[in-house]
């Protein structure tokens, strides 16, 4: 009799205990789910942030390459059209008129710089019209538009440098009849002018120190 007491209470106290138990488990199950949707929520807004943030960053990144964009803009507006065209040639010409001008691969105030500077030596001006000659000549060929605006660019930019008497280019009328003493002949066989491939140079004591050259028949 007294057995059967002992095991009815000891059975009641260990559904109890289970109770409690099973409430502390979902309990922190809850807590737990909580606990997983609080961090949910916030990695849901530190994604929101890091996006945020990288539109942010490119939009100040736009901004940094347009003052970039705006301030080259400027720095070809300050300087002079022709020497900021003949940069641009010359980086796309021979690697021999390259050299002789530029300073630098890319473009720049120091290269326009060097431009301007090596634009100011005679014997820069000759070499040049000579790098020219020596195309006409192996490619047999007059002086391309590009060329000759180059050359002149150039003989420009040298008469700037000097105070009163300027250099000038040779070119020979059309028809004009053909001398070897102040012309260079390229090519045909008779007596008068057809073509000039490229005029000469006279330099500031007005001295003929490149002869044009010419195309007869």
């Amino acid at each position: 009799m007294n057995t059967k007491v002992t095991l009815d209470i000891d059975l009641g106290v260990d559904i109890q205990e289970l109770f409690l138990m099973v409430k502390e488990l979902h309990q922190d199950l809850a807590h737990r789910k909580s606990e997983q949707k609080n961090l949910e929520e916030e990695l849901v807004s530190l994604r929101s942030r890091y996006q945020d943030s990288l539109e942010k960053n490119q939009e100040l990144e736009n901004e940094i390459e347009e003052l970039y964009s705006n301030q080259e803009t400027l720095v070809d507006h300050v300087w002079d059209a022709d020497v900021v065209w003949f940069e641009g040639w010359c980086m796309e010409a021979s690697k021999n008129i390259t050299k002789l001008f530029c300073s630098k691969t890319d473009r720049s105030n120091e290269n326009r710089l060097s431009i301007v500077s090596r634009c100011g030596s005679w014997n820069n001006l000759v070499e040049f019209w000579e790098l020219l000659c020596h195309m006409c000549e192996e490619e047999q060929r007059e002086v391309s538009e590009d060329e000759i605006r180059g050359l002149r660019v150039v003989l420009r930019l040298f008469n700037c440098s000097q105070r009163s008497k300027k250099a000038q280019l040779l070119s020979p009328e059309i028809g004009e009849a053909y001398r070897s003493s102040i012309h260079r002949k390229i090519g045909g066989t008779g007596e008068n002018i057809c073509a000039v491939w490229l005029p000469g140079l006279k330099n500031v004591q007005g001295e003929c120190k490149a002869k044009p050259l010419i195309k007869t028949e």
